[in-house]
C-alpha cells in the first residue's frame, strides 16, 4: 500500500469584531448579547452605566457602542457628546437605542453624533440588520446613516 501524505491549509481564526453595550437594564442587555452572540461574530462586553462604560470604552476599544440614552450616574446623551469631544474615541460609531419613540429623540441622537437609534422593543432581525449595517458602511468607507 502506498501513503499518501495531505497537507491542508491551517484556518485562520477571523477575529471578532467588538462591540461594547451599554445599557442600566440587565434583562435588556442579556437579551443583546444573546442576539449578537449567537453567530459568533462579534466579541460583546457590556456596561451597566455611563461611567463603566467610560472605562470599558478606554481598555476594550470595540469598533462599535450601543448606547441606551436612559442610565443612572451619565445618560447616553451625555455619555455620546464624552466621546465625541475626545479625540481618541470620536470617531467611535454610536447607536443610541432607547424606549423613547418620539421622533424628536431620533433628531436628538443624530445631532448629537449617533449614527443610527433603535426603539426598544425591536426586533430580533432589526437589531442584527443596523449592527450589520453599521459595518458595512465602515468597510465601504462611508457613513452609515
Amino acid at each position: 500500500g502506498a501513503v499518501f501524505t495531505v497537507t491542508l491549509p491551517l484556518r485562520t481564526a477571523v477575529p471578532q469584531t467588538k462591540i461594547l453595550i451599554a445599557d442600566d437594564d440587565a434583562n435588556l442587555r442579556a437579551v443583546m448579547t444573546r442576539i449578537l452572540g449567537k453567530n459568533k461574530l462579534y466579541d460583546l462586553r457590556a456596561a451597566s452605566n455611563g461611567m463603566e462604560a467610560c472605562l470599558k470604552l478606554s481598555t476594550y476599544r470595540p469598533r462599535l457602542l450601543l448606547l441606551d440614552i436612559n442610565m443612572p450616574e451619565m445618560d447616553g446623551w451625555e455619555k455620546l457628546r464624552l466621546i465625541r469631544a475626545d479625540e481618541a474615541l470620536s470617531e467611535l460609531p454610536v447607536v443610541m437605542f432607547s424606549i423613547k419613540s418620539e421622533p424628536r429623540d431620533k433628531v436628538q441622537s443624530m445631532q448629537e453624533g449617533a449614527l443610527d437609534y433603535i426603539t426598544n422593543p425591536f426586533e430580533v432581525d432589526e437589531l442584527l440588520g443596523r449592527v450589520r449595517r453599521v459595518f458595512d458602511a465602515l468597510e465601504d468607507g462611508e457613513e452609515a446613516r
